[in-house]
């Protein structure tokens, strides 16, 4: 999240994954919600786990943002309070939540950025109940069905998006945060070339381009600026498909 954002990566006097007890989260860093904030965009995060964890709701509010739902505050907005994983929504939950809030931001008529940030593909690999009857193959590996099912979820949510009368005026990322961690493919994943997923989607303009250059998370945030008509370097990160 850190690279994403900022463009630099993360460094703590402490645990690697941890800001949470900090007041502020990099305070001195640029951001993309600094930058977005600055050109008057409303921010919203919603995630499926906590805020708390590893200081994530402290990092947005600390650069920006305008609102930052986690487990605690959407649970009261499922209908089933008891339907969660150990880490928190499943990701149908959240999905539905985010498509939901897009529509109100999008009904305001001022400019905004909505994120997200799902869990069912993270161990223990627990598909949504809307995915019932979806397997991977032979449905053998619950891992792998958590990825279709969490990319069939995805999916419907980029459709939906695209389908709105909003959709000529947003622009749409999917993105990875890391490469999966130990699992049971992990024999079969550590022997191909394996790449974090940036893809960005215009609905007004689905003309296809891929990016070739070497990059890694540090780029994303320029790149996706790059879209909305910010061009800029952000800390270590550059626009992938800058020309130069």
């Amino acid at each position: 999240l850190t690279a994403t954002q900022c463009g630099i990566p993360l460094h703590t006097p402490s645990h690697r994954n941890s800001m949470r007890g900090a007041q502020q989260f990099l305070p001195s860093a640029t951001c993309v919600g600094d930058l977005l904030s600055s050109r008057g965009y409303y921010l919203s995060f919603l995630g499926g786990a906590s805020t708390e964890f590893s200081g994530k709701g402290n990092m947005m509010k600390s650069h920006g943002f305008d609102e930052v739902l986690g487990l605690q505050e959407l649970l009261t907005k499922n209908d089933d309070p008891d339907y969660k994983t150990g880490w928190g929504l499943f990701d149908d939950t959240l999905l539905d939540l985010m498509y939901s809030r897009f529509l109100e931001l999008s009904k305001s008529e001022k400019n905004f950025a909505l994120f997200g940030l799902t869990l069912d593909t993270h161990a223990p690999w627990l598909a949504s109940k809307s995915c019932d009857g979806l397997k991977y193959q032979d449905g053998s590996n619950k891992m792998l069905n958590a990825v279709a099912c969490s990319d069939y979820l995805i999916s419907n949510l980029v459709k939906k998006i695209e389908s709105s009368r909003f959709a000529n005026n947003t622009i749409i990322v999917v993105a990875s945060d890391h490469l999966a961690m130990n699992n049971s493919e992990w024999e079969k994943l550590e022997i191909v070339d394996r790449k974090n997923m940036l893809m960005i989607i215009d609905p007004s303009n689905l003309q296809s381009e891929k990016i070739t250059r070497l990059g890694s998370t540090l780029d994303v945030a320029p790149t996706i600026l790059s879209r909305i008509g910010m061009s800029l370097d952000l800390g270590l990160g550059r626009d992938l498909l800058n020309e130069t």
